[in-house]
């Protein structure tokens, strides 16, 4: 056989022994390669690591498969960066690896390469639309272990680290869902129970509030708003008789719950008097709401109403 003809041959054996011990996807190590060289050299000491992406299936649902297959490249090369030359490392399966590193012979050591790992994805993965996270946990080889057993082990502890990040989130959940409950109830008590049509009916110290709650937000923006008088007397300028009045003042309240709007506010501001305050609604449109109460209020014999308008900005409640 010609030399060329070794050579070529010598090359193909190569390839063919890559396809045999490379994974497709990352050109790391596969699961069988990785574990055959670990179980020849695991002798020498050292510490297991057993990882894999958390909610992987998320970016493959979201996302596809392809995407999925992205990330598990780029988790891969930072593995890779993570870790020496002289240490195994290979893909065992979809999102899931596996490093052995020698040397290792502490719980405290483990901890410090788990926590390095788990800091660089989260430094490189946070700038990418995935932000991918990474659960990893390791054990120490004893004398006797298997590879079965070594992987046991550390397989078990990261399928604890991993409930732990679940509890760790519903707890979190359960928190948020609290706040909203706590949220809900709040709204639902600050909301009027029994919601009338029109405007917002208040006792005079209520009206106070709003209104001094109304002046501090003209003081910041250009916000237009009118309060009207409302006025119930005789054809003289009198008040009523008891009586008249108690009736014409209720006649005169239940115009205006249909006439203004339901943003819109008013008092009772004394025993024949109603003031409201109108948001949004210039002087001139305030006139104008004005007369339309008292035509809506109509003609009653010995009773008449009288609006006066006051802008905002101008009025003074004590």
């Amino acid at each position: 056989m010609e030399l060329k003809q070794l050579l070529e041959l010598e090359q193909e054996n190569l390839r063919l022994h890559e396809l045999a011990t490379r994974d497709e996807l990352t050109g790391i190590m596969n699961r069988r390669a990785a574990q055959n060289k670990i179980i020849e050299t695991m002798h020498k000491g050292g510490a297991l690591f057993v990882c894999d992406l958390d909610n992987f299936k998320h970016i493959n649902d979201r996302f596809g498969h392809l995407t999925g297959d992205h990330c598990i490249k780029m988790a891969s090369e930072l593995l890779r960066q993570s870790v020496r030359k002289t240490d195994v490392f290979g893909r065992i399966g979809g999102d899931e690896f596996v490093i052995f590193v020698y040397g290792i012979s502490t719980q405290s050591e483990i901890d410090v390469v788990c926590r390095n790992i788990e800091n660089r994805f989260v430094n490189e993965m946070q700038q990418t639309v995935y932000d991918l996270r990474i659960s990893i946990a390791g054990s120490i080889c004893r004398m006797g272990d298997t590879y079965d057993s070594l992987f046991d082990r550390a397989d078990q502890k990261l399928l604890l680290i991993k409930q732990q990040k679940k509890n760790s989130f519903r707890a979190e959940e359960a928190v948020s869902s609290s706040l909203n409950r706590d949220v809900s109830y709040i709204k639902r008590d600050l909301t009027e129970q029994i919601r009338k049509p029109g405007a917002f009916c208040q006792d005079y110290e209520s009206f106070k509030n709003i209104y001094r709650f109304m002046e501090r937000s003209l003081r910041r923006k250009k916000i237009d708003a009118s309060l009207i008088v409302l006025s119930i007397t005789d054809e003289n300028g009198q008040v009523l008789d008891p009586h008249t009045n108690m009736y014409r003042m209720d006649e005169l309240g239940t115009v205006l719950q249909n006439q203004i709007r339901l943003g819109d506010v008013y008092t009772r501001y004394s025993s024949n008097q109603f003031l409201v305050m109108l948001v949004a609604a210039t002087y001139e449109q305030a006139q104008m709401i004005g007369q339309r109460i008292i035509k809506a209020f109509g003609e009653h014999e010995g009773a008449v109403v009288t609006a006066n308008s006051i802008p905002l900005s101008e009025a003074k409640i004590d």
